[in-house]
């Protein structure tokens, strides 16, 4: 079976130089099914060959040349997403045109991928990740306007950069709805996301997939004999709430550091 995976990150594809100490789901998944399947990664890096393949998978990196400077952003959000949108799907048919797979699964409803299901025969297949939707809900901090918010910064590139990611979030957001009413195959894993998408698309056939861990937590399963938590929380929200739950567990974590 030939499996075609869009995705927000490029899993293993920089595993030898991405400068990051293990890997995430979908980096993990790639290592559990690739000799099982054959399998091509589909993601947005600018500068990169077209086409790579290694390791027994063959890698697409999409160049985005509207998203590769400020201005390009700037541009954006005067002038609207059309021209990227159109860019981009363009090139995703190519990538399927070139890799002909049996099926299409695309991580996550963020992005414009999921729109490929209306341009393609293939079956895709969205694999939940979080939804823009409902955190849009929830976008600001009780209390706080859309005007404090642009201005919290203090500076002119501190309102435009906070501008254009709500603006852009908005659209984002949109582009998902329209997505998960229309893509036929979901998988997630919580029952929030399943009512999600039942209420959004009722007729779609929705698959309880859990997430697949890095390696070592599956070779020390039932070898720890004892609990070292070491790590960071980030956010001035949580750095002193974090830090006292941690304290609460008293012998059961030692609190190194945070940042």
């Amino acid at each position: 079976m030939r499996v075609l995976w869009f995705t927000n990150s490029p899993s293993n594809y920089l595993s030898d130089g991405f400068g990051y100490n293990g890997c995430g789901w979908i980096s993990s998944l790639e290592n559990a099914i690739k000799t099982e399947v054959e399998l091509g990664v589909a993601f947005v890096m600018n500068g990169q060959e077209s086409k790579v393949e290694k390791n027994g998978v063959t890698y697409y990196p999409v160049a985005n040349p509207y998203n590769s400077s400020r201005w390009s952003r700037v541009d954006k959000l005067v002038f609207g997403y059309q021209k990227e949108t159109s860019w981009l799907l363009s090139s995703y048919l190519k990538v399927i045109q070139d890799f002909r797979p049996d099926v299409i699964e695309v991580f996550g409803s963020e992005h414009i991928y999921g729109l490929i299901c209306g341009y393609t025969p293939v079956p895709v297949l969205l694999h939940i990740q979080g939804l823009l939707g409902e955190c849009e809900k929830a976008f600001l901090p009780p209390g706080m306007t859309w005007n404090q918010f642009y201005c919290s910064d203090g500076s002119f590139s501190g309102y435009f950069a906070k501008k254009y990611y709500a603006a852009d979030f908005h659209r984002r957001a949109k582009v998902e709805r329209e997505i998960l009413q229309s893509v036929d195959y979901f998988a997630g894993r919580t029952s929030w996301d399943r009512n999600i998408i039942s209420s959004l698309n009722p007729k779609a056939k929705y698959y309880h997939v859990d997430e697949i861990l890095r390696e070592p937590f599956y070779e020390l399963a039932g070898k720890w004999n004892e609990h070292h938590f070491r790590g960071s929380v980030q956010g001035d929200g949580y750095r002193a709430e974090g830090r006292q739950s941690l304290e609460n567990e008293g012998s059961r974590f030692s609190v190194e550091g945070f940042r």
